[in-house]
């Protein structure tokens, strides 16, 4: 005897006729789907709130908080520049007075037309006071070297000297002082920014999760409705719940992922804003701005990557071209250095000069998973060592990743690239999502992966994607 028949036998003894029945359960069914539509839109509106909460964080980190840092190293280095010139200048006075001022003055124009860069910019919150320091100690450090350079026309170099270590050194030192308070300012206001984007991303997802959580739960109450009706269209509805579910889920493990592969740009990028405040050269600080740019530029590709790959679950778009080298290359230079914090040496060995039909954030994201895999898991191993390589193999381009850690736990060997496969307990942090991200990437792009390994002797890990095109003669870069 089915639930309906029961329902529609205890009608009479309770007082309720079958369409009083029936109409009740015609308005549950109403309420219960109205209401789980108002919780879809209003998850959308939620959704699309937060969303322009974190692309205005975004765009004040793009736009004003990282060129401000920029131009403030860039007058840091002008004012050095005019440094050297001033006392080159009254060294050349005392030599052979009244001397030649073209290079002194050179180094003032380009001073200038920095510090206009800089502040012709928007104001970060709360850096009205070192910004009004900078422009300030800029007039001051052009107006002193100008004067300087009217005072040696007169040909008195001991006037020109005393002027010089009195008024030109002071005002050079004073500006050279404040640069740093300006940047460390505008440094502390980028993190907090991002800060500020990790804290709506989470927050937005827990509301949106208990929202879909709410949605479904409404969603099956109105099956049961149905279902006491209908039979058949209980079916349906009770498959609809379960894709509801379902999506809920790729949710969750797609935003893991995302913050998963994001999180080490970030790392870099907070890395070089701390090495600046520290540099003892102009060439370490064009270094770590370099490797903090490439840090940026390789978030965003991750972040167009996979949103891209989001995508092309429902509307796949073909187009995208990435050079291998240039990946290959950009991550050697930088886990060179994060390899060396574990004693690893990290090497690429490839020349090949090819691309590949996907975007460069998947091959970054790819090939980033591989390559952090291998430092997690080099453990106490004698030889330290991971090597990264490519080479085209007739339509597709092999990339690999070779370590000498202790190998693959023959338990996991068959379950490697699953969604939260780590291995053993205690042997390794994170959420066992990386080699599930480089799976599911190679296969969306046409590709494939695999992993070979001997106990004690290390693993190589792969990756197969389609050749778009290649050509002969390029330059191994090491």
């Amino acid at each position: 005897m089915t639930n309906s028949r029961v329902a529609w036998r205890m009608g009479p003894v309770l007082g309720i006729s079958y369409k009083s029945a029936r109409r009740t359960y015609g308005i549950a069914f109403r309420v219960a789907f109205a209401l789980s539509t108002l919780s879809f839109l209003f998850a959308s509106a939620y959704t699309q709130f937060r969303l322009s909460g974190i692309d205005k964080a975004a765009q004040t980190i793009e736009k004003i908080a990282s060129p401000c840092i920029e131009y403030l190293l860039k007058i840091r280095e002008s004012l050095n520049d005019v440094g050297k010139a001033s006392a080159a200048f009254v060294d050349q006075v005392r030599r052979s007075p009244p001397g030649k001022p073209e290079l002194l003055l050179e180094s003032i124009d380009n001073l200038t037309q920095h510090s206009k860069a800089y502040l012709d910019l928007t104001l970060l919150p709360l850096e009205e006071e070192e910004w009004r320091a900078i422009e300030e100690g800029v007039k001051s450090v052009i107006r002193a070297v100008k004067s300087l350079a009217e005072i040696a026309q007169a040909g008195d170099a001991d006037i020109v000297t005393q002027y010089y270590l009195q008024v030109v050194q002071p005002a050079i030192l004073g500006l050279n002082e404040t640069i740093p308070s300006a940047i460390a300012h505008d440094a502390s206001v980028a993190q907090k920014l991002a800060q500020q984007i990790t804290v709506l991303h989470k927050e937005s997802l827990a509301v949106v999760v208990l929202l879909d959580v709410l949605s479904l739960m409404l969603s099956i109450f109105a099956a049961v409705i149905i279902y006491r009706m209908f039979r058949r269209h209980a079916r349906l509805e009770d498959e609809h719940s379960q894709l509801q579910q379902s999506r809920v889920e790729e949710l969750n493990n797609f935003a893991g992922r995302v913050a998963h592969d994001i999180k080490n740009p970030l790392g870099t990028i907070s890395m070089g804003i701390e090495l600046l405040q520290f540099s003892e050269s102009p060439k370490e600080e064009r270094e770590t701005i370099e490797l903090t740019q490439r840090a940026l530029r390789r978030a965003t590709q991750l972040v167009d990557g996979l949103l891209s790959f989001a995508r092309a679950e429902s509307n796949s778009e073909g187009g995208d071209h990435t050079n291998v080298q240039e990946v290959i290359t950009q991550l050697g230079a930088e886990y060179s250095r994060i390899a060396r914090q574990d004693r690893i040496d990290f090497s690429v060995e490839s020349s090949v000069s090819a691309e590949v039909g996907c975007s460069p954030g998947i091959m970054v994201s790819m090939m980033e998973n591989l390559i952090r895999n291998a430092i997690k898991h080099m453990g106490n191993s004698d030889k330290r060592q991971i090597i990264a390589r490519a080479r085209v193999e007739g339509r597709k381009v092999h990339v690999e990743i070779e370590d000498t850690g202790p190998g693959i736990p023959d338990e996991i060997k068959d379950h490697l690239f699953e969604p939260f496969v780590r291995g053993r307990p205690g042997e390794s942090e994170g959420l066992g999502l990386g080699l599930a991200t480089v799976k599911r990437l190679a296969e969306a792009n046409g590709g494939e992966v695999g992993a070979r390994s001997t106990r004690g002797s290390g693993s190589t890990f792969w990756f197969d994607l389609p050749l778009v095109s290649s050509r002969q003669g390029s330059n191994p870069h090491l």
